[in-house]
């Protein structure tokens, strides 16, 4: 997901793709201009501008692969925001950042993994206006389900806070209203304020039969949730 809650991606922005899948592990793909962002279990990647919407053999322009040095491990979130590539690594349990042209089998910036960080099985990932990053976490104790860390955190720290959105998540947001949107891979977001922390209650809940297996939140520039269903139509 990439960052247009103000609107100053141009429509041509590029397009990334997280490539997760086993063949494509340790791979962050970029391509050219695109509308919009795409992520793809695996490696994450940006295409050129006369890429059309059914076109997949577009080259990528720059990839990050490599399993030596970017510390990628089944990268299954991904959010631009601020010149930065935030991705939570499913399979290594930890959340990296890089720099926005980062190219090749190159380290990221920033690594957050390891035991004080809380950090376990981790979906999807966003960032806010201060540079924030926001983890939810899939296997990790109720205590520890969401997770923000400062914007110069790296390696094993401790979070700067943490919170229980009351079920186990899948996807995150920061909207406009600087509001935690939180799903739940079923019919329910939650939106709770940045100073949330422990068990708080929701400032609004969302449920929807037309949510199934709710997975990634999206935020536009007119301040729209967005929300990707797992099945259903």
């Amino acid at each position: 997901q990439k960052d247009n809650t103000d609107g100053s991606w141009p429509p041509w922005s590029s397009l990334w793709i997280a490539k997760g899948e086993t063949s494509m592990n340790h791979t962050i793909r970029v391509t050219g201009a695109l509308a919009g962002t795409a992520l793809i279990a695996g490696a994450l990647a940006a295409t050129g501008p006369s890429a059309s919407a059914d076109d997949v053999s577009v080259a990528p322009v720059r990839t990050i692969k490599g399993p030596t040095n970017t510390e990628l491990n089944r990268p299954l979130g991904m959010y631009v925001r601020g010149g930065n590539i935030h991705i939570s690594n499913f399979a290594g349990g930890s959340v990296s950042v890089f720099a926005a042209n980062a190219n090749g089998d190159v380290p990221p910036m920033r690594h957050l993994a390891g035991a004080a960080t809380g950090i376990s099985s981790p979906r999807h990932v966003a960032a806010d206006s201060a540079g924030f990053t926001w983890v939810a976490n899939s296997t990790a104790t109720a205590a520890n389900r969401v997770l923000a860390f400062g914007p110069s955190a790296d390696g094993n720290v401790a979070p700067d806070s943490k919170f229980d959105p009351g079920f186990v998540p899948f996807g995150i947001a920061i909207d406009k209203n600087s509001k935690v949107n939180v799903s739940d891979n079923a019919n329910t977001v939650k939106v709770f304020p940045l100073s949330a922390t422990g068990t708080p209650a929701a400032e609004r809940t969302i449920t929807s039969t037309r949510l199934s297996n709710a997975r990634g939140l999206a935020i536009d520039p007119a301040n729209r949730l967005w929300g990707a269903n797992g099945s259903g139509d």
